[in-house]
């Protein structure tokens, strides 16, 4: 897949703090990567439920691990949600190492996926059993996790000004997901409007993502069929420290609470 080059003057252009430069500089393989943070998302689910998020981005020595845990509320019912993604990086690509997905609610959906790039291959582990592998996988293929990571890489560098198409391994299934920039919007958040690139679906499929490139590409909206959920924490304090001491590669966390 032929990529562009990252381009200085377009993140000069959003203005992009030179403290948050300066922090990149330190990011694994000196790739040119979204900052690390942690922020927490709002939003509701039908009519009568609610959706509480932490969204994490962490750079721990030469890998990176994005992680999305979530709490669902609807009516007398309450339970929460695990998405993770282990990654390492290469240029401008990141390459999932781990991804794992947990729901309290309906644990047949539990997934856990390993990554073997050396020799092409994943496992897709299922709690009740079951195991899909694929072979000959091709690179790059990422996870739903780990893809939104590419869109922060690519959205730095210019690569999403026009539509491109994604791999996506998902539940044990690869799939093209056609992307596109659909342009600026302003986004409401609890600590005033921000400006943030859209990118979304370009077959029609309901599903986007709002990167502000002020706060480094931090996503400040994410919606996923009828289910939106938006950026409460402040923007300009959501950035978290590297973490180089790790030699070690990362895992993803699994506990999360059961509903009752």
């Amino acid at each position: 897949m032929a990529r562009k080059p990252g381009r200085g003057r377009w993140m000069a252009r959003h203005g992009l703090p030179a403290l948050m430069l300066g922090t990149l500089c330190s990011a694994p393989h000196g790739a040119d990567l979204p900052a690390p943070f942690s922020a927490s998302y709002h939003g509701s689910k039908y009519l009568l439920g609610s959706i509480e998020a932490l969204l994490t981005l962490e750079h721990l020595g030469q890998h990176l691990r994005y992680t999305l845990r979530t709490k669902v509320s609807i009516v007398l019912l309450s339970y929460e949600l695990l998405d993770c993604s282990v990654m390492r990086v290469e240029g401008d690509i990141v390459y999932p190492l781990q991804h794992m997905h947990r729901d309290a609610h309906n644990p047949k959906r539990n997934t856990t996926t390993v990554f073997d790039w050396e020799q092409a291959r994943a496992t897709v582990a299922f709690d009740d059993g079951r195991r899909v592998e694929l072979h000959d996988l091709p690179r790059p293929t990422w996870d739903p996790m780990s893809l939104q990571v590419q869109l922060m890489i690519d959205a730095k560098g210019g690569a999403l000004e026009t539509a491109r198409s994604y791999r996506l391994l998902d539940a044990g299934r690869l799939r093209e997901w056609p992307l596109r920039l659909r342009g600026i919007e302003r986004v409401a958040t609890q600590h005033g409007p921000v400006d943030a690139i859209k990118v979304e679906r370009g077959d029609g499929k309901s599903l986007g993502f709002w990167l502000a490139p002020r706060y480094d590409y931090l996503p400040v909206r994410v919606q996923v069929g009828e289910v939106a959920v938006s950026l409460t924490s402040d923007p300009g304090a959501a950035r978290r420290a590297i973490d180089s001491s790790l030699t070690t590669v990362p895992r993803c966390s699994p506990p999360i609470a059961a509903g009752p």
